[in-house]
């Protein structure tokens, strides 16, 4: 049987521009949803579009905006949600600074606010995650040029945002740009995973911190066993004392205490050559992962539903389902209206018999969404 009910692939706009190597979707409420790419047509620069889903599954969007007005270098970017209608966006910007700017939505209109400087002592990396701990508390993980992995906090009232720049606490000294992303646990707790070094075995690490106004103090380190980081990991929360991690091929929950992480046993999710996930939490025991790996011969797009108990995950590989069969760009998921999830990706391709018609309308290439119904 099924695991997941696909709908017609929605396409944003043919007008939109092509999605480059960043895409990001963040739910707000249960039928509202912003999602954040580049825009190879306008020198990558950071795009938004908010987008309404209806009862019967279909996908509206409002006009895109461009986010890095300031013109950001390089299409790298992360997002999250403050409260209904506010999210933040951290980018890498003019003089390939550290930016991070609030925006409000009304109805499906995007409002940016005023984009501030949180780095800019030497070049940020190219991969950074952005996390919300409660409406008006955000923290910000990033590496640089001097191979530190830092964390820095910041508060926002309204759109306005108050960080003190370059004050991000080392997490970890040996840095890869491509790896880092962080997840929110509770008001005062986070937890940042990145890679170690060069990456290779054991190169997937997690770490907890607390935040106490915008003062962080972090815990223990924490290596998931042979395990890589790459830029296709990501981590989520489940609640308030558990996470999920994926590396390139496994899958990790670790338990928390204030900040003392405990992993449990790592599974193997690979079906082939695998260059990692997107996972999404569908409640506070099920989750969904879309994985980007080799299995043929040609990178595919696959989905699949697991669930945990305790730290004990329960993963079956060879129930994932293809959904792209020719995808080779960054992709992700994130839990869009009840019981259904969204897809998408950076170079959407023409899927007609798969999809109903697909993208293929406005031409391939070009930033969309898959809603799926969950079976």
């Amino acid at each position: 049987m099924s695991v997941f009910t696909l709908n017609t692939a929605t396409q944003i706009s043919s007008a939109a521009g092509t999605a480059g190597t960043v895409s990001n979707v963040v739910r707000m409420t249960d039928t509202v949803m912003v999602y954040l790419y580049s825009n190879t047509g306008d020198s990558n620069r950071l795009y938004a579009v908010c987008g309404t889903v209806a009862s019967n599954g279909s996908i509206s969007f409002g006009t895109p905006q461009n986010i890095s007005t300031l013109n950001n270098y390089g299409p790298y970017g992360a997002v999250c949600r403050m409260d209904d209608t506010h999210f933040m966006v951290a980018y890498k910007g003019t003089s390939a600074y550290g930016y991070v700017v609030c925006c409000s939505i009304s109805g499906t209109d995007i409002t940016v606010g005023t984009p501030v400087i949180f780095h800019d002592e030497d070049t940020p990396g190219n991969n950074m995650g952005i996390a919300s701990l409660s409406s008006s508390l955000f923290v910000i993980a990033y590496a640089n040029s001097v191979t530190r992995n830092r964390v820095i906090a910041g508060t926002i009232s309204g759109t306005t945002i108050t960080i003190t720049k370059n004050t991000g606490t080392t997490v970890q000294d040996s840095y890869n740009n491509a790896s880092t992303s962080i997840c929110g646990t509770d008001s005062t707790h986070f937890v940042v995973s990145y890679r170690l070094g060069s990456g290779g075995v054991d190169g997937h690490i997690i770490l907890a911190g607390s935040v106490s106004g915008v003062t962080i103090t972090l815990g223990n380190e924490v290596g998931i066993s042979g395990a890589w980081a790459n830029n296709y990991s990501n981590i989520i929360s489940l609640d308030s004392t558990h996470i999920l991690t994926v590396s390139t091929d496994k899958l990790t929950c670790a338990s928390l205490s204030g900040t003392t992480l405990t992993a449990g046993t790592s599974v193997d999710f690979s079906t082939g050559t695998v260059l990692g996930g997107k996972l999404c939490k569908i409640d506070d025991t099920n989750f969904g992962l879309l994985t980007y790996n080799n299995s043929s011969g040609s990178y595919r797009c696959r989905l699949g539903k697991g669930s945990v108990s305790g730290t004990t995950i329960t993963y079956t590989s060879n129930s994932a389902e293809e959904i792209e069969t020719a995808g080779d760009s960054p992709l992700g998921l994130a839990y869009g209206i009840t019981n259904r999830m969204i897809a998408y990706w950076g170079a959407a391709r023409t899927r007609s018999a798969d999809w109903g018609g697909g993208p293929s309308a406005g031409g391939a290439n070009k930033p969309s969404l898959l809603l799926m119904g969950i079976g």
